[in-house]
């Protein structure tokens, strides 16, 4: 079944996914491209004629079993061949996006497409930014059809079972969301955490690969302001090769390209939609994509909020290596004042305060651990 974006209100997560229920909540707040979800159902009926519906609740311990069943799911969804109902309705999916009019005019001046199309999954649980949440296709059938493959088969990967492992996720679907790409002159990547906001941006496709040098600003305050810039010359820009149906990266003159023309205001207004989607979705941590025109619009791409318990958990981690940094440290001079201590022949007592020391640095260092 497809449905479009502002028509899934009354929908379930399990059928549209997180990234479809959020993106809804905000339609009329902030501007969009026209979107279509491919539904659980539908995919489900994917998954049955690739006989994969086994390896969903596979959870293997072993990088090696983790990677074997990648491969195995790979191996099926390039075999299988859709039914003419599932395939009438993907190629209806595909004509929607391809031919809606409501779209700008597709990326002209960087690359020669005439449509190339962004497809997510859409999840019934929240991803992280490890894994790629965006993926491309262009104008031909054949070509969607081989990347709704490779997005399906991507979320059997190590990293995406590892994610539901420290999630405690056992049961879980997946949509399909999916949009023309807008004629883009310029992506804006918003980074929000408790403290301030970091923005990166840059010419060309959305780079997944992380590949790009990127103009930096940082935004904090009550009233947002930028308190950090960093302009770098952009030596790279991300493309798309409709030979290879693929973003590949090539270089960037920007004598005969088009140039970056963010403003201040555009990193501020970008800072503010991200903060409205963070009070929306009662997130303090989260990450979103824009893309500016030629025609001067913001658009929203992408939206991630982290997982609240988990940011905690790897602000914990950094925190305990830094910790652990420290006491190394400690202990690394403490045992260089022992041996000038031992060679110049200190006093007992000050050789023997400076063992304890030591000691205890050690048995402070193992409960780190």
């Amino acid at each position: 079944m497809i449905i479009q974006l502002k028509k899934v209100e009354n929908e379930d997560a399990t059928e549209v996914g997180t990234l479809a229920k959020l993106k809804f909540k905000l339609i009329d707040m902030i501007a969009q491209p026209f979107q279509l979800i491919l539904t659980h159902q539908t995919i489900e009926k994917l998954f049955s004629d690739a006989d994969i519906l086994q390896e969903k609740s596979q959870k293997p311990e072993s990088e090696e079993g983790q990677v074997e069943l990648f491969k195995q799911v790979t191996e099926k969804l390039q075999a299988v061949q859709f039914d003419p109902e599932t395939t009438s309705q993907l190629r209806e999916y595909f004509e929607l996006l391809t031919l809606d009019a409501n779209n700008l005019r597709s990326l002209s001046q960087l690359s020669e497409q005439k449509s190339i199309l962004v497809i997510s999954p859409s999840l019934s649980y929240e991803r992280s930014n490890k894994e790629q949440r965006i993926f491309f296709a262009n104008n031909n059938f054949y070509q969607f059809i081989e990347t709704i493959k490779s997005i399906l088969a991507s979320i059997f990967t190590p990293q995406a079972i590892k994610e539901r492992k420290e999630q405690n996720i056992t049961s879980w679907n997946v949509a399909l969301l999916a949009y023309k790409l807008p004629e883009l002159q310029t992506c804006i990547e918003v980074t929000r955490n408790k403290e301030e906001s970091v923005i990166k941006t840059y010419v060309g496709f959305p780079d997944i690969r992380k590949e790009v040098q990127k103009d930096t600003f940082k935004v904090s305050g009550l009233i947002p302001q930028i308190t950090h810039r960093t302009i770098v010359q952009q030596k790279e820009v991300c493309i798309f090769n409709m030979e290879q149906n693929q973003v590949i990266s090539k270089a960037y003159y920007q004598q005969s390209s088009p140039t970056q023309n963010v403003t201040d205001q555009d990193v501020l207004e970008a800072v503010r939609l991200t903060n409205k989607i963070s009070k929306l979705h009662e997130q303090e941590i989260l990450s979103t994509l824009f893309i500016k025109s030629k025609q001067g619009s913001l658009l929203l791409l992408d939206v991630n909020p982290y997982q609240e318990q988990k940011a905690q958990e790897e602000e914990k981690k950094e925190s305990s290596i830094e910790e652990k940094r420290t006491i190394v440290q400690t202990i690394a001079q403490l045992v260089q004042a022992l041996e000038r201590d031992i060679i110049l022949d200190s006093p007992r007592g000050q050789i023997d305060q400076k063992i304890t020391t030591l000691h205890l640095l050690l048995d402070e260092l193992d409960q780190l651990d």
